[in-house]
């Protein structure tokens, strides 16, 4: 309904369509087409005997030449743009440019790395205070991860995101939390009813996983932690992916003794 005539729609997959547009004189009425076709998705959609919901879609555009440009090589840039969009949260378009090539470059290394990094240790931790504006004391400390990979030290921004994708974040979280652990065992030992507590995040991938509490409860088990000594992090948006699986899944971490507590709001 929203195509010029002569222009072909589509399905690649479960929920990826492609629209291919010949003849665009001008890459301006390829973006006005990408706005009127999320424009049309967003109408609220009436499914029978529930309530109305509405979708939106993430929209790559890539625009090339028949006598120089191979479909799957437009594709491919389309793809890329259209991950773009979803990661700046979705429901908008981008054209595909030579820096979001470089981008996906980077995440393909980045993919490749993360298969090996736990393994041949190159992951490490470190701890950020946090302190009592009163009393000025440490009163416990978040868990950070670092990965040394083989082109240097990667900030958490740039390969976290990847991981949470590919779902690797799931063994390098329980790797996280173990080292939580550890170190909340070890303070204990040391300091006793004054150690600090430690503070870990745990994503939205890791509280879907099927054997989180059942993992939890063996770490803290071989370490000798004390759960009330970690605070389980999770952000607003991890929260409210699932909700109510996920509130489950925080009721059992709550009722093993750990503290929750909900972030970036």
């Amino acid at each position: 309904e929203h195509v010029r005539p002569g222009d072909t729609v589509g399905r690649l997959a479960g929920d990826e369509f492609v629209v291919l547009c010949d003849q665009v004189e001008q890459p301006a009425a390829i973006s006005t087409l990408a706005e009127r076709l999320n424009d049309a998705l967003r109408e609220p959609v009436e499914i029978v005997g529930e309530r109305q919901i509405s979708v939106s879609a993430s929209i790559g555009v890539a625009v090339g030449h028949g006598s120089t440009h191979r479909g799957d090589d437009l594709l491919r840039s389309a793809d890329t743009a259209m991950y773009a969009v979803k990661q700046r949260g979705r429901d908008g378009w981008r054209f595909f440019s030579e820096s979001l090539e470089t981008e996906a470059r980077q995440r393909v290394a980045i993919m490749s790395g993360l298969r090996t990094a736990l393994e041949r240790e190159q992951f490490s931790i470190r701890f950020q205070p946090i302190v009592a504006v009163e009393s000025r004391q440490v009163i416990g400390a978040e868990i950070l991860l670092r990965w040394c990979s083989p082109q240097g030290e990667l900030p958490p921004s740039l390969f976290v995101p990847v991981a949470e994708s590919t779902g690797a974040i799931v063994p390098i979280g329980a790797w996280v939390f173990r080292q939580a652990c550890v170190a909340a065992a070890d303070w204990r030992a040391r300091f006793g009813a004054d150690a600090p507590y430690v503070s870990v995040n745990v994503s939205t991938r890791q509280l879907q996983a099927p054997h989180l509490i059942d993992d939890f409860m063996a770490v803290l088990s071989e370490t000798g932690a004390c759960p009330n000594d970690l605070v389980i992090e999770v952000t607003e948006t991890a929260l409210m992916s699932d909700t109510e699986s996920n509130l489950r899944t925080l009721r059992q971490l709550a009722d093993i003794g750990l503290r929750i507590a909900v972030v970036d709001f």
